[in-house]
């Protein structure tokens, strides 16, 4: 049978000799095997027999492909082997892939629902007025105590601060009045005291001298009063002997009853001057006007209490309205020029407001999100509220590749209408199959830098199982 070659794609060739009954077939064949594995196939039709013939690749001379060794067989057998290989380890790894990320999720709660969350505290306007300084943008980093704004307040009424210092003013003349009122009796009483001491020692002198006097009387008196007995007697012998008369008998005994009454009076005089004396020196003056020094030291004496009792009242008035009028100068101070500084470390999330901005009192200006309350926040299905409590153990894989562990502070179903105006984000969802779960740093990070990151977050019991920590290094490892 005559025939003419004929050209195939990818090097495949045909060819009938002319003349010969047999046909020869020559192509290409899968890596790793021949035409020689292949058993000789005898063709009903025409009574053609098929030879398999081993054809070299279009590169390859044909010659060169015709010399097939052994050693070159098993290579190439080889190579088969390690592409097949290849591609089940290849299929196999894409399994398990494919299951990790079906059955993991399944058996463990995990999600990337979930944010890098804290609370926020919002700075506002002291007072009404324009904005003149805001020092830090959004995104900045501050910290507690750190100045972020100055408000200049338009209108104030000083007329409660003017009435305030008026009278305090009036205290304070009125403690500065009694106070040197207070010294200049305290210095009339000093005075009157040594010119009482004064008469006092010339009172006693004068009674001493006194005393001496009546001393003196009464020892005259009773040598009168001894002469006069001792007249008496002579007269009284002579009267016996009738050498006298009766009437000089008489007047002799009336002389010694007198000089015995004389006596008598000088030392009442003496006893009386005896005792203003020791009154005297005790500062009392008996039988005698009140002097003037006494009445001076006595009205001093009243007056001193009375003048401390209300320098005393007049302090404790003063103090109150100091410190009154201290507030209201603090608070006309802030109502013309009133600064504001950051009350927490953290970083500024909001800034509603603008500088020249009017602004009214108690108007937020900036929203700082807090660097200690640095917290996740994640949302799971609900199917997982068994095996999520409080006190578990969470491992969160952050974007950009850190790794944190924490645990779980809270677990609550929200309100699809909840909105947490003190959280600087919002994970609210109106699925009300989702369950929100907060969790806390362990150790605790104070990075405001954090806040607003996106996570992953896989949840394990509080004291995990190997099979558990198992799931938490693969977990780690794939970046699931």
């Amino acid at each position: 049978m005559n025939s003419t070659p004929r050209s195939r794609d990818d090097g495949a060739t045909a060819r009938e000799p002319a003349g010969d009954p047999e046909m020869v077939l020559v192509g290409t064949l899968p890596p790793g095997c021949a035409w020689s594995d292949f058993p000789t196939v005898v063709a009903p039709v025409h009574d053609t027999v098929i030879h398999p013939v081993n054809v070299a690749p279009p590169h390859v001379s044909r010659p060169e492909a015709l010399n097939t060794t052994p050693a070159r067989s098993v290579g190439r057998w080889s190579a088969g082997w390690l592409g097949r290989m290849t591609r089940r380890t290849a299929a196999l790894v894409l399994l398990l892939v494919v299951l990790w990320f079906w059955a993991v999720p399944f058996l463990f709660p995990v999600t990337s629902r979930s944010v890098v969350n804290a609370r926020t505290v919002q700075i506002r306007a002291p007072i009404g007025g324009d904005v003149t300084e805001l020092t830090r943008g959004i995104g900045d980093p501050v910290t507690a105590g750190q100045p972020l704004m100055r408000v200049a307040g338009r209108r104030f009424d000083p007329t409660h601060l003017s009435t305030l210092r008026t009278r305090r003013a009036e205290l304070i003349a009125r403690r500065e009045r009694l106070d040197r009122d207070l010294k200049d009796t305290l210095a009339g009483e000093a005075a009157c005291l040594a010119e009482l001491e004064r008469y006092k020692r010339a009172m006693v002198a004068t009674l001493r001298a006194t005393n001496r006097e009546v001393e003196a009387r009464v020892r005259i008196a009773e040598i009168e009063h001894d002469g006069a007995q001792r007249q008496f007697g002579r007269v009284q012998e002579l009267s016996v002997r009738h050498a006298v008369g009766v009437q000089e008998h008489d007047a002799n005994r009336d002389g010694v009853t007198l000089a015995k009454a004389k006596i008598d009076l000088e030392q009442a005089a003496l006893s009386r001057t005896a005792e203003d004396l020791g009154a005297a020196e005790a500062g009392l003056f008996l039988n005698r006007d009140t002097s003037h020094p006494q009445i001076q030291v006595r009205d001093l004496a009243l007056k001193i209490p009375r003048l401390r009792a209300e320098l005393r009242e007049t302090e404790q008035l003063l103090e109150p309205m100091a410190e009154a009028v201290r507030a209201e100068e603090r608070r006309v101070d802030q109502l013309t020029d009133a600064p504001v500084s950051a009350p927490v470390s953290g970083v500024v999330w909001k800034r509603p407001g603008n500088l020249k901005q009017t602004v009214a009192e108690n108007e937020a200006v900036y929203e700082v999100a807090d660097g200690t309350t640095v917290f996740v926040e994640a949302l799971l299905h609900q199917r997982y509220l068994h095996s999520v409590a409080r006190g578990s153990r969470a491992t969160v894989i952050l974007t950009g590749g850190t790794t944190l562990t924490g645990r779980v502070r809270a677990v609550r179903t929200p309100n699809p209408d909840e909105v947490e105006a003190g959280f600087a984000l919002s994970l609210s969802d109106r699925d009300v199959k989702q369950v929100k779960v907060v969790i806390g740093f362990d150790p605790p990070v104070a990075d405001a830098a954090l806040i607003g990151r996106h996570a992953r977050v896989l949840i394990t019991g509080a004291d995990p199982t190997l099979v558990e920590r198992g799931v938490e290094w693969l977990f780690t490892r794939m970046r699931f």
